[in-house]
């Protein structure tokens, strides 16, 4: 089963980037924009990737997603850097990149608004930028941008928790704790804003406190510990990823809390799957971990002289005890991609 499952996976990104490029019935948009510059026809490329951090693990299994696509590409020389999640770190790495004199820029921003810096200096040596996972601010004179969709992602997980505490009350009431990824990121603002804008359609159901952990495991335990002795009758914790939802995982454990306060996390790193499986998690809502390597491709294919779409961003699947087997794989080190996925948002255009 292992087996098929990883072929599965396989096809599913075939499938995906088949439909990219041939249209799709509801998920394609259409605009009009400007004619972009011809790409210089080229029988060799080099293409620099700026990686914000990878300290993180999922971080670390699409990156490394990135480097297995570039190997069966020949023609293709990845030239990589990883910035430790220090944004003054990545603009100087992106600026070694642009003096190594690449023909593509693949950007994994650490925060979204000081990064525009570093498509403004690629955009000056003429350089096409593909944005991948963190959302940056449009019109910032990005090529391309591949996600997943961080509102939606924040809204899967508060639309399970409404029906959770409505079963469990008779009614959407309840308190909540959310606890957030780095600030100043838009995927912070997004996963955030998902979750907290569908919440506000149901005035009983509160959310008690906020704080970051900034993606950190520990941050995220010592926090949880903190937030339980000031609200000891909590329904439900929401964690911006699966590693800090993991820091949760731990503290209730402590505290004798499994089962009774509710753990949402975002990602489907496969470790807080196994906490889904073994009861202790409750739920996370998951995209596809080859963004980067989507991004790679896309960047490919332009600079073979193919046009490409201008934002493709994946579906959204929530993972809960129901589903779980469908995405676990302990041999696999991310979740398993769906046999029949959702199809993804393409925009051919900038609108």
């Amino acid at each position: 089963m292992k087996g098929k499952r990883c072929i599965v996976f396989l096809a599913v990104i075939t499938f995906t980037f088949t439909i990219a490029f041939i249209g799709m019935a509801g998920g394609e948009k259409e605009a009009v924009t400007e004619e972009k510059p011809a790409v210089e026809k080229k029988e060799e490329f080099v293409i620099g990737h700026s990686m914000a951090s990878l300290r993180a693990e999922w971080w670390q299994i699409m990156h490394q997603s990135i480097l297995e696509l570039a190997e069966q590409h020949s023609e293709v020389k990845l030239i990589w850097t990883d910035s430790e999640g220090k944004n003054e770190k990545q603009l100087a790495d992106v600026n070694d990149l642009l003096l190594q004199g690449i023909d593509l820029l693949l950007l994994f921003p650490n925060e979204s608004a000081p990064l525009e810096a570093a498509i403004d200096a690629a955009n000056r040596k003429n350089v096409p930028v593909i944005v991948w996972d963190k959302p940056m601010r449009e019109g910032c004179g990005y090529l391309a941008f591949v996600a997943g969709d961080h509102y939606g992602i924040g809204q899967s997980d508060a639309k399970y928790l409404v029906k959770l505490l409505t079963e469990k009350y008779g009614e959407p009431r309840g308190k909540v704790i959310e606890i957030s990824g780095e600030e100043g990121t838009m995927t912070v603002t997004q996963r955030r804003g998902g979750f907290d804008d569908y919440l506000a359609k149901y005035p009983n159901i509160e959310i008690v406190a906020q704080d970051t952990a900034a993606w950190y495991q520990d941050k995220a335990y010592y926090l949880t510990k903190n937030f339980l002795l000031a609200h000891p009758d909590v329904d439900a914790f929401y964690y911006h990823n699966d590693n800090m939802a993991l820091g949760g995982v731990k503290a209730l454990k402590e505290e004798g809390l499994i089962g009774k306060v509710w753990i949402f996390g975002v990602d489907g790193d496969y470790r807080f799957l196994k906490a889904i499986k073994d009861g202790e998690g409750t739920a996370t809502s998951t995209y596809s971990y080859v963004l980067g390597k989507m991004a790679l491709e896309l960047g490919i294919k332009y600079l073979k002289g193919e046009k490409i779409p201008y934002h493709v961003i994946m579906p959204t699947y929530l993972v809960n005890k129901d589903n779980v087997d469908q995405f676990y794989d302990p041999d696999f080190p991310a979740y398993v991609e769906p046999e029949n996925p959702a199809e993804p948002v393409v925009i051919w255009e900038k609108q």
